[in-house]
């Protein structure tokens, strides 16, 4: 069943990307101001190998120990070939202060230019309906979903971080949608 899953992830996905996606450098990549001196940790949190990262990815303050890279609008497929060809991958959630954290980082870093506020994120439910999974095809344990999410709209098989009050939360929405993305690196 997952190879067949698998390939129909693949064959259903665009995987081209506009010339506009961002690469380390193109001055859409987040400064530090939220995470401290670029490489330094939040005090207490056990940061990645700055060696394993790339260059440009940085600590989020309360977003954990992973860091991450800040890129313009693409849909959940080309963002997630942006991410691989860093070897990197899309935003994972581990915890609401992590979800709450890195919509407000993100937002900072692309000055609210999604009038939408929704952000890639790497999961999605290609097998069953409203059964949603990371893109290696584990089942998510955390899944902060709003108010009235997962909607159930036909077409709304991608996950992406917005905003509802003062929190981040996830809801569904159509996968080729371009919308703002992050990578994160652990």
């Amino acid at each position: 069943m997952r190879a067949f899953a698998a390939i129909l992830l693949v064959a259903g996905c665009d995987f081209s990307t506009p010339a506009s996606t961002g690469v380390p450098g193109d001055g859409k990549i987040a400064d530090a101001s939220m995470g401290g001196e670029p490489g330094a940790p939040p005090s207490g949190d056990a940061m990645p190998d700055a060696a394993a990262c790339p260059g440009n990815f940085v600590p989020v303050a309360s977003a954990g120990s992973s860091r991450y890279a800040v890129f313009p609008k693409d849909t959940q497929p080309g963002a997630m070939l942006t991410c691989s060809n860093l070897g990197t991958h899309l935003l994972r959630l581990d915890d609401q202060a992590e979800a709450t954290a890195l919509e407000a980082y993100i937002d900072q870093q692309t000055g609210g230019g999604d009038t939408r506020l929704y952000r890639v994120v790497g999961a999605r439910d290609l097998v069953l309906r409203n059964q949603f999974h990371d893109l290696d095809f584990s089942f998510l344990t955390y899944l902060p979903f709003g108010t009235g999410e997962p909607t159930n709209n036909a077409g709304e098989e991608c996950l992406v971080l917005k905003k509802e009050g003062a929190i981040g939360v996830i809801g569904a929405d159509q996968c080729l949608t371009q919308h703002e993305f992050a990578c994160e690196c652990d």
